[in-house]
């Protein structure tokens, strides 16, 4: 814009220069000068090249006299001024205090002639600055951020990295990077489970247990597992993976070898999830069996291991959580019992052999201890089934001893197994 005032004259005459002192557009008024605007045109109204121009107004008067102004030092540049600005990383942990993990950003302004300013700044996805800085002249190479506005607070959300830089001819180019998170929480992990308890007896009723798993958070997974234990807190099963899990996870009871779990029995669970920022939840919980109903020929059998005696003696355990165990077993296995009303129920008790590496010693254990022991056992459970109204005339106690281990009583891992009780109903 070209602001010129004057006296009333004749007319004046106004003209741009190049810079060879070549007039390239030309102007007249009459009476007073004017304000105008230029655009960078000839009197054709052709475009000019870039480069410097010279304003020269000049005016007559009736007497003759001259006088004349000028501007020296208008510059034509249309010389595109691009901005690019890329962030490296899609996530970054908000707060985060190791400079390599920081969110870092490339700025790259390939005209770098004529800038009078700069500022740089993150945003939120709605809009809204977080953190910014400015300067004059050139524009730095990079910008780093740690996920933090500009008072140190950690911040959450999706971002953008925005560069904005205005040239002395009036051009203000912005570039904005792709979105990204900050993210300083681990994820929201939740856990179902349908139906519970779960009876794996093949049967087709409740045979699998469906473990819903639900997967919240602001970034990527990493990674997951699930693991299974037994009562015991050995693992006895295990999933996992890359990435996102599955919404749910379809489990038929069994173990990696193919092991079926034991029936009234609950097996703990911890789910682990970790996102790409390093951030871990961890989720417990317990999957529960019920009494399981296996068929075996012309009968049915019931496998309990966690029916609980005290020491050396047919007295069921009473105190405590075991107690409690009993008490909710032994009511499971009167409801079931119920349900077959036409079978008589027979109840073996099995015991665990100490003497097993001596054959002679193993035979005066097992007619002497093991087999009175486990048939008091066995009769003390029929009492208390009769006691829960199963009738007395259905149930037969027999004790086995150790004559029929589930596994060898030399496995000081696995013995306890043998250490049982089963329910067998016959027509």
């Amino acid at each position: 814009m070209i602001s010129q005032t004057s006296s009333e004259e004749e007319f004046f005459e106004g003209s741009f220069l190049d810079a060879g002192g070549r007039p390239v557009k030309s102007l007249i008024w009459t009476g007073f000068l004017a304000d105008f605007d230029w655009d960078g045109t000839d009197d054709s109204g052709n475009p000019l090249a870039d480069g410097d121009y010279t304003y020269i107004v000049s005016g007559t008067d009736t007497a003759g006299n001259r006088a004349d102004a000028r501007i020296s030092g208008i510059r034509i540049d249309t010389a595109p001024t691009p901005v690019y600005l890329t962030a490296a990383e899609g996530y970054i942990k908000a707060g985060e205090t190791d400079p390599e993990r920081m969110q870092s950003f490339t700025a790259v302004v390939p005209n770098d002639t004529g800038i009078s300013s700069w500022t740089f700044s993150v945003r939120t996805d709605e809009g809204d600055v977080v953190i910014s800085e400015s300067g004059e002249g050139n524009v730095p190479s990079s910008f780093a951020w740690n996920g933090t506005d500009d008072r140190g607070k950690a911040v959450e959300g999706v971002f953008v990295g925005v560069l904005t830089v205005v040239y002395d001819k009036g051009s203000r180019p912005m570039a904005e990077t792709r979105p990204f998170v900050s993210d300083g929480s681990p994820p929201d992990v939740s856990v179902s489970l349908e139906p519970q308890p779960f009876s794996p007896d093949g049967d087709n009723v409740d045979d699998e247990v469906v473990i819903g798993l639900t997967v919240e958070d602001r970034s990527r997974i990493s990674e997951w597992s699930l693991v299974i234990n037994d009562p015991r807190g050995r693992e006895f099963i295990s999933f996992a993976g890359r990435g996102r899990p599955s919404e749910r996870i379809i489990w038929d009871g069994r173990s990696g070898r193919g092991e079926l779990v034991e029936s009234a029995e609950d097996y703990p669970f911890t789910l682990t999830v970790t996102d790409v920022l390093g951030h871990t939840s961890v989720t417990e919980g317990e999957i529960s069996v019920d009494i399981l109903v296996i068929r075996e020929g012309d009968r049915l059998k019931i496998l309990i291991n966690n029916i609980t005696f005290q020491p050396s003696s047919p007295s069921l355990t009473v105190a405590g959580e075991e107690g409690e165990k009993n008490r909710q077993v032994l009511d499971r296995l009167a409801e079931i019992m119920k349900k077959f009303g036409s079978y008589r129920i027979i109840v073996e008790g099995h015991a665990v052999s100490l003497n097993w590496a001596n054959a002679a010693a193993a035979k005066r254990e097992q007619d002497s201890i093991l087999i009175p022991l486990s048939r008091s056992r066995a009769q003390t459970v029929v009492d208390e089934l009769v006691a829960r109204g199963i009738p007395a005339g259905r149930l037969t106690a027999e004790g086995i001893g150790g004559a029929k281990p589930i596994v060898p009583h030399g496995d000081l891992e696995e013995r306890w197994r043998n250490r049982r009780v089963e329910f067998y109903l016959e027509k």
